[in-house]
């Protein structure tokens, strides 16, 4: 039952740890995408296709961002699912089993008893 605990703080522990870092990544990249958004608008040089180019891309790794957090917590989910479900079904019966006594063998025709 230990072991169950530990590896169940070891998954949220892993949560919580995925969880952060992926924010800062995202402010690490809104923080990017504004900095990109401001440098294409202000540089004259860039051609109007390459600054679409760009928007395109940062809302491409922004989706894929999302995607990739949502699979990580399905994952998570699923992980936590199945040591509930090894719970469920890990219990021992509260009622106890009877034992079956061994059937007398009979006698072979001829033999007595």
């Amino acid at each position: 039952m230990e072991a169950e605990k530990l590896a169940k703080q070891m998954i949220g522990f892993q949560k919580t740890a995925f969880n952060h870092t992926f924010d800062i990544v995202t402010t690490v990249r809104d923080q990017s995408e504004k900095i990109t958004c401001s440098w294409c608008e202000k540089n004259g040089i860039l051609p109007d296709q390459s600054k679409k180019v760009m928007l395109e891309w940062g809302q491409f790794i922004k989706k894929s961002l999302e995607e990739y957090k949502k699979v990580v917590n399905d994952g998570f989910n699923s992980i936590e699912t199945c040591f509930d479900f090894s719970k469920t079904y890990s219990q021992p019966e509260t009622t106890p089993v009877e034992k079956k006594q061994p059937e007398k063998q009979a006698a072979p025709v001829g033999e007595k008893q």
